[in-house]
């Protein structure tokens, strides 16, 4: 599973860590589903920490999460469904699960657009970094 054998707070927070490293300097924008370990205590206490004493336009890290249960809002499920149709446009030619695998690889290095990712910008959030 890479770097980060389990997704939890402390996961969570050690990654949001890494990505202060890798851009110093920078505001950081995260949009996040509602895994419960994105806003419990580990992650209250890291953005209040990384936060503190500033105004919300000079927040270092800012986590913006979906609306609960509205898919729609999230791109991950934009990527899951073009990963499906490109198994269903393969299905009679797809006999394992390796077939199935190698299906889904086929979209691993494209780059997808989410026009609706502006409902989540506002004019202060434009010059933020997005992750």
């Amino acid at each position: 599973m890479g770097e980060y054998p389990i997704a939890n707070g402390d996961t969570t927070v050690a990654f949001l860590h890494k990505l202060r490293r890798n851009h110093p300097g920078k505001q950081i924008l995260v949009l996040w589903d509602n895994v419960s370990y994105h806003h419990h205590s580990d992650m209250k206490k890291f953005l209040a920490d990384v936060n503190a004493f500033r105004e919300p336009d000079e927040w270092i890290v800012t986590a913006v999460r979906f609306a609960p249960y509205a898919s729609e809002q999230n791109p991950v499920e934009h990527v899951w469904q073009i990963g499906k149709q490109c198994v269903c446009e393969h299905f009679r030619s797809l006999r394992t699960f390796a077939d199935i695998k190698a299906a889904f690889e086929h979209i691993k290095n494209k780059v997808f657009t989410f026009a609706d990712l502006s409902m989540y910008f506002s004019e202060k959030l434009e010059n933020q970094q997005m992750i």
